[in-house]
């Protein structure tokens, strides 16, 4: 699929990229000097042995919408819009593949903008508002990536599930209804979009998805690229500045938001509240695979209880992996995690699930950066006692049933019990029976996914 569409955008514009290079096979080390390294995104920069050209090498795991990112950079690039050129996609082993693109020269925004003085903050948004228009030129007549593809939910922050494609904007207003819960709100939004369909036609229009500093580059007061592609698709015209406005949180860079909506074309208040209501989420005990980054990429599993249903927040409960050295720094940094006491810029080295709070977009998001499965045990002398603690301190907090549903969850993709938690569940369940102990009602419930 990519080298078809990759090869089609070329040719569309006399078989050239905008770098003066056609079609090109990477020949050169997949080590390098590290330029971006979040949630599990690594960047590294090479270079091609053959001629000494500059690359920019992302590495995630294999799986379909990594290939349909590399088209949709591939489709911008070939728009003349400041994306990098997709050299190839190349799969490394079983579990990681490869993108090759040009290197593009430049800083993030988010570290360039505080150097800046007030005529250079206009001129780049300025130069911002200019691409972003070109963007709303390049459109197709369905919601999704090239060709018809499937692409990322827009609306649940950094988690990534599928969503389309859709052939019409009833097909994906009808979608966005199905994600609010309440059904009095849900009737009257249905009345109201199809009101607002009657009314305008929107055009489904080329979408960043994922418009943060850290991914503009700058050189010398000049936006020189835009990169990180993978939440990108066609999507309605009020997408991105719905994103913009109230769907994404942009931590302590207050200064991006205004910015970045003066740059866009506003969209009606119906539809942004409509898109608000639809990113409405329910969470539950879940297992996860989490990686220590920067320690030898090792793996370990964890459990993420919510604290409630409509709650991002919770807890992450550390599990060791056989085979595994936990004591070389990711057991350790996952008890930190669970404490919630690292601050997002001190944890660049390990899992970086940290601040206030972990969402579970945020957990799966790590989860996804695993290289391996490995086989579970619970028997690891550094998370065993861990373990129980934790286990201990939720029997005060939540309903027994909660424990319970989690080592179901382990149970149903491993087909093991871990056998010291599985001991604890029967001597807690056994001293609720003695003591005659019951869950509070005022305690929460879940409910599996």
């Amino acid at each position: 699929m990519l080298a078809f569409l990759v090869n089609k955008f070329r040719q569309q514009n006399n078989s050239e990229s905008r770098t003066g290079h056609s079609e090109r096979r990477y020949d050169g080390s997949f080590d390098g000097e590290t330029i971006y390294d979040y949630f599990g995104n690594l960047v590294i920069k090479s270079h091609n042995i053959r001629d000494g050209h500059p690359v920019a090498i992302k590495f995630k795991t294999v799986g379909f919408f990594w290939e349909s990112e590399a088209d949709m950079m591939a489709y911008a690039h070939s728009q003349n819009l400041l994306a990098p050129a997709v050299w190839e996609c190349r799969q490394l082993d079983s579990h990681r593949i490869a993108m090759i693109a040009d290197f593009v020269p430049g800083n993030p925004l988010d570290e360039v903008w505080p150097t800046l003085d007030e005529q250079q903050r206009m001129s780049i948004t300025e130069q911002l508002a200019d691409h972003l228009k070109l963007f709303r030129s390049c459109t197709q007549p369905y919601i999704g990536r090239v060709n018809r593809q499937p692409t990322y939910n827009p609306y649940e922050g950094i988690e990534r599930k599928l969503m389309g494609p859709f052939n019409s904007e009833a097909d994906f207003d009808q979608w966005c209804l199905s994600r609010i819960k309440n059904p009095s709100e849900k009737s009257k939004w249905r009345r109201k979009l199809a009101e607002l369909r009657r009314n305008s036609q929107s055009k489904f229009v080329l979408t960043h998805g994922d418009l943060f500093p850290r991914n503009i580059l700058v050189k010398e007061g000049k936006i020189t690229g835009i990169v990180d592609w993978e939440r990108s698709g066609f999507y309605p015209e009020y997408v991105e500045y719905a994103l913009a406005a109230c769907l994404y949180d942009y931590g302590g860079e207050e200064w991006w938001k205004p910015l970045l909506m003066e740059a866009l074309t506003p969209c009606i208040p119906e539809r942004l509240e409509v898109q608000t209501s639809s990113q409405t989420l329910e969470y539950a005990p879940q297992t996860l695979q989490l990686v220590a980054f920067g320690i030898g990429d090792i793996a370990h599993w964890a459990l993420f209880i919510p604290n409630r249903t409509a709650d991002p927040t919770g807890t992450l409960v550390h599990i060791g992996i056989e085979g595994n050295d936990a004591k070389s720094g990711g057991g350790e940094a996952e008890l930190l995690i669970n404490q919630f006491q690292l601050s997002r810029s001190s944890a660049k080295s390990v899992v970086p699930l940290v601040g206030s709070r972990a969402t579970r977009g945020e957990v799966e998001d790590a989860a996804r950066a695993c290289f391996e499965s490995f086989d579970y045990n619970i028997l690891l002398d550094n998370c065993q006692t861990f373990t129980i603690d934790v286990l201990t301190e939720l029997r005060r907090r939540l309903p027994s049933q909660i424990q319970q549903a989690s080592i179901n969850l382990i149970r149903e993709q491993y087909g093991t019990t871990p056998v010291k938690i599985q001991q604890f569940l029967d001597q807690h369940k056994q001293q609720q029976n003695t003591e005659g102990h019951q869950p509070e009602s005022s305690e929460p419930r879940f409910s599996l996914d």
